[in-house]
């Protein structure tokens, strides 16, 4: 399974926030096994949506969409995606009762838009967000999957290790052990006192005939040294740390 990953929001493109949830959601698919292909940032553009889910399902098994399903008038994304899949919205009634006692707790009002954010896609799945109100959706669509999951950062990543990971290991092969799904390993080197290029030239040289599509390199510079990374995939972890021994 390879995935590509969507982020949401004008504020990432003007700097005004971090996007923190792609490199997050990155590492925890490389740890079981599923690659990133591509991640993309876009504003709050109908078009620029759409466009991107297009493409992204169209290049992946696994498509993973942050941001944009709060309740206030710039958070378009589920009319989007309403207009996307020509489908309806539905209520989903545990959601409603779950954001209707958060405002109760804090004694806060409970708005008409505050309503609307248990509305979700009649064909969805709903994640169930217990750090949150917005719910997130699990999306099947010609044999693809979408993920649809609030941009709040601690949101996000309780869907992620709660709804979306023991759903997509039972659809990708639990790679732990098992010997049927995908596994990942990663040896990490770290270096200082070379450069990046004097490195490769002059110590490392041509690992070509070390690495495939299945065990790479990677060179990751920073202000205080050289970190190289070691990326194995094999059918189990016991596998994909054989494998990448000879290179490492």
């Amino acid at each position: 399974m390879n995935s590509t990953i969507i982020s949401i929001g004008q504020e990432l493109l003007l700097g005004d926030t971090v996007n923190t949830n792609a490199s997050w959601i990155g590492r925890l698919l490389s740890e079981h096994g599923i690659r990133c292909r591509e991640v993309i940032t876009i504003g709050d553009e109908a078009d620029q949506i759409q466009e991107s889910l297009a493409h992204c399902l169209d290049i992946s098994d696994l498509v993973l969409m942050t941001g944009g399903l709060g309740p206030t008038h710039d958070d378009i994304t589920k009319k989007v995606l309403l207009d996307y899949f020509q489908d309806t919205l539905v209520r989903d009634q545990p959601t409603f009762d779950h954001i209707q006692a958060i405002f109760e707790r804090r004694r806060m009002p409970f708005s008409v838009s505050n309503h609307a954010q248990a509305d979700v896609l009649s064909r969805a799945k709903v994640l169930f967000n217990k750090a949150g109100t917005a719910p997130g959706m699990w999306i099947e669509h010609e044999g693809k999957i979408l993920v649809v999951m609030p941009g709040v950062p601690r949101e996000m990543q309780y869907l992620m290790q709660h709804e979306v990971m023991p759903r997509l290991t039972i659809r990708n092969g639990n790679g732990n052990g098992n010997g049927n799904g995908v596994a990942y390993a990663a040896r990490y080197f770290h270096l200082t006192g070379i450069g990046e290029s004097n490195l490769s030239d002059l110590i490392i040289g041509d690992i070509s005939h070390l690495s495939s599509e299945t065990v790479t390199l990677a060179y990751l510079p920073h202000t205080h040294g050289i970190t190289m990374r070691i990326s194995s995939y094999a059918r189990n972890r016991e596998q994909a740390e054989s494998q990448a021994e000879p290179l490492a």
